[in-house]
């Protein structure tokens, strides 16, 4: 569905961006996916603030004759989302998150990978996230969902760190009673969680005015 053409554009839509991004991240090895995604993110925000990118994608006009105008915010943001995309698995992978599952199955095969230590990874990566998206919504381009800027990428991880914090609480306070098995089931079944949500939410913009 679309809710404006100026968030992908008309022919553009995020499965299309979620498709192209995750097989574009097939070919960064997962060493390389914070170094790979800082290069990604500095320049293409120097492209945007400097090059006229930012101007051309927030622009209304659009040549009806060209594919690449009519879905300019679509293609364009894809460098974005794979930024975004290596800077969380960057942190995913540094922060060891995968341990976290696996820890449940077998605790004393990963002693370390407590919720604790993760809660204060992600803690920490979010406190960082929040500052650099205060300094460069001040200081270099507010943010921008159209564009998907450096601004709005460490919003983002700064605004899903912060819930990813929220339910580690949950999970310190509730499972050392009994197992919430709701985590792993949505952990497990990701994308279809992700997609069952995309269409309630679709509904609820076709039925309403939002």
């Amino acid at each position: 569905y679309h809710e404006h053409v100026g968030e992908y554009g008309t022919h553009w839509n995020f499965f299309l961006t979620l498709a192209v991004v995750k097989a574009a991240a097939v070919a960064v090895p997962p060493a390389a996916c914070g170094l790979v995604g800082l290069v990604v993110l500095c320049s293409y925000q120097a492209a945007l603030s400097l090059l006229g990118l930012a101007a051309y994608v927030n622009s209304p006009d659009r040549d009806p004759t060209s594919l690449l105008s009519l879905n300019k915010e679509g293609v364009v943001s894809l460098v974005g989302y794979l930024g975004l995309h290596c800077v969380a698995r960057f942190f995913a992978l540094s922060s060891k998150m995968h341990l976290l599952l696996d820890r449940g199955r077998s605790p004393s095969k990963h002693p370390a990978a407590t919720p604790y230590n993760h809660f204060y990874n992600s803690a920490s990566f979010a406190l960082v996230c929040w500052a650099l998206a205060f300094v460069l919504d001040r200081s270099v381009e507010r943010v921008s969902r159209r564009s998907v800027n450096a601004t709005y990428i460490f919003w983002t991880l700064a605004t899903n760190l912060t819930w990813v914090c929220q339910l580690h609480v949950c999970r310190l306070l509730f499972e050392q009673r009994e197992r919430i098995h709701l985590f792993h089931a949505v952990s497990k079944f990701a994308f279809l969680a992700f997609i069952f949500a995309n269409v309630l939410t679709g509904l609820v913009n076709s039925l309403y005015n939002t």
